[in-house]
């Protein structure tokens, strides 16, 4: 009878170690489609798991909801209201064990479609009856090339535009092109924004032609032929309609109405009326009528068209947004310089999506160089400058391309303002998690101090459930805390928690900075201050369950 108990407990400890195993954990490693239009329910498949039911949904645009279906596999569901404001969304998928990485999701105003295989071949391409249109495709496979049939009348411009590695994280280098009815390329791009194609082009005669799209890997590699993979998604626009490619001024004030200038195509006016846009600091987009969405940054301080700057300019901070029309260009502006007020000025171009390198100069009112930045890094293009005045006078600053070129798309936003001394907080991931063993957790926190910012900073985290503390944790202004620290929370009588928190620094001098942890999303631009905490409950040993 011993060895009858002892044989049920031990399948009883095999079934529960089977239970836990079957437990599985939201992981994403993409989406297909990767957006949708205002207004619409898309239907999502997911290249991973979704993780063992119940399941829930996080977004930073909480206007966005999701169902899942009562025994989720692949699928979801995701409704996009049509109030929502059109742009990137990130979200994740939580359940009691864990809670995926974000995931961008991309919100249009363009209906949409989905690729249809097999559309490689210009004799099989798939046919897009109207246009602007959204396609969601992905090149499955090794050697795989999608085409699309569309008819274009002589006159009409077509703009095409893939989305693929700078805003969804695929690893495509995407190449795009025209094709004629016979098969000849007649217009092609390879990088535009980033890694993403974007072309326009002029039609010739009325006809039947083609938008073809393969790739390579963003990363190159010894292999030299078309990639491919379950991850490499895009979303193709097309249209022979109004789109824009930016908006002058390229940001706006802080709770301002204003006007701005259209660059683009198609466009029958280049007017454009600008809400008043209220999230300081953050990226919003714009939704003209009958075009696409086109991002504008918020900021507190007045911002100026080149051709608004005054004579000289003596109220900092201020934004300058213009244009390098002419190849050879420079623009110019005059800024009243005060010995021991040291400034910091800022171009910002590629990651706009301009077509511009910028190059900053400084010089005195006699033209003497004072000093020149270009890239700060490898592979990193825009440009930032900062500079204590030796004496009063005039400065000049100037900006160019590096390489001299010249366009309406390249196109630059340079803020000036006085260097402020302070401090920024980061960590490496959006999601942290307790062991499943009842252990601390630790999360190392990068401390990025100004030169010249000497105050010891104070860390702490809110949001944490009861039943979990952070035990506090001082950056002092020297040695190796004042780089770097490790905050330490610790696990008490809790069963589990998944939920975002915020690691928040408030320095210790008189004016007691305060600032959150960011992270950057890897597939993305975007910083975001919720991280996600994640508790799972415990696993209990074989041998206490056994007893």
């Amino acid at each position: 009878m011993r060895h009858v108990l002892r044989l049920l407990g031990t399948a009883a400890v095999f079934v529960i170690a089977a239970s836990m195993a079957q437990a599985e954990i939201p992981s994403i490693k993409a989406i297909t489609p990767a957006g949708g239009q205002r207004g619409q329910t898309v239907e999502i498949t997911v290249q991973g798991v979704l993780g063992t039911p119940p399941l829930k949904f996080w977004s930073n645009r909480p206007e966005l909801t999701a169902s899942f279906p009562e025994k989720p596999e692949k699928t979801f569901s995701i409704t996009i209201p049509d109030s929502i404001p059109p742009g990137l969304a990130l979200f994740r998928i939580t359940n009691a064990e864990s809670a995926s990485s974000l995931r961008p999701f991309l919100i249009g105003t363009f209906p949409e479609l989905s690729e249809t295989e097999e559309n490689e071949r210009l004799t099989a391409a798939q046919k897009i009856e109207s246009t602007p249109v959204t396609v969601n495709g992905t090149l499955g496979k090794n050697g795989d090339v999608d085409t699309y049939q569309l008819e274009l009348e002589q006159g009409q411009t077509l703009v095409a535009e893939i989305s693929a590695n700078r805003n969804l994280g695929s690893p495509l280098d995407a190449v795009l092109q025209v094709v004629s009815a016979k098969g000849f390329v007649l217009a092609q791009n390879d990088d535009d924004r980033g890694n993403d194609p974007l072309l326009a082009f002029e039609v010739p005669e009325t006809g039947i032609y083609y938008v073809r799209t393969f790739g390579f890997p963003e990363t190159p590699n010894s292999s030299i032929r078309f990639s491919g993979g379950a991850d490499w998604i895009y979303r193709l626009t097309i249209t022979t309609g109004p789109y824009i490619d930016h908006i002058q001024p390229l940001a706006v004030t802080q709770g301002t109405e204003t006007s701005g200038e259209a660059v683009g195509w198609n466009l029958p006016t280049t007017s454009v009326k600008i809400p008043a846009l209220v999230t300081e600091g953050s990226t919003n987009f714009l939704a003209v009528p009958t075009t696409n969405v086109v991002p504008l940054s918020v900021v507190s301080h007045p911002v100026l068209t080149e051709s608004e700057a005054p004579e000289t300019i003596t109220s900092l901070p201020v934004t300058l947004s213009g244009q390098i029309v002419e190849p050879g260009e420079v623009d110019a502006f005059q800024i009243a310089g005060k010995k021991g007020n040291p400034l910091f000025l800022k171009a910002e171009a590629r990651i706009l999506g301009s077509q511009l390198d910028p190059v900053l100069r400084l010089t005195d009112s006699d033209g003497k160089e004072l000093s020149e930045v270009d890239d700060p890094t490898r592979g990193e293009y825009d440009s930032e400058l900062t500079y204590s005045p030796k004496a009063d006078g005039p400065l000049i600053v100037e900006i160019r391309d590096r390489f001299e070129h010249g366009s309406p798309r390249h196109y630059y936003r340079l803020t000036i303002s006085p260097q402020e001394v302070g401090y920024a907080t980061e960590v490496t991931e959006d999601h942290y998690e307790f062991p499943a063993e009842d252990k601390p957790l630790e999360i190392p926190v990068t401390v990025i101090r100004d030169k010249g910012f000497g105050e010891p900073i104070t860390f702490s985290v809110e949001g944490l459930p009861d039943g979990v503390t952070a035990e506090a944790v001082t950056s002092e202004p020297k040695g190796d805390s004042s780089k770097k620290v490790t905050l330490k929370l610790v696990r008490g009588e809790i069963e589990s928690f998944s939920s975002a928190i915020q690691i928040v620094a408030v320095s210790q001098g008189e004016a007691a900075l305060a600032t959150s942890a960011t992270t950057q999303i890897k597939p993305t631009m975007e910083k975001v201050d919720q991280i996600w905490l994640t508790v799972p409950p415990l696993k209990s040993t074989a041998k206490k369950e056994s007893e």
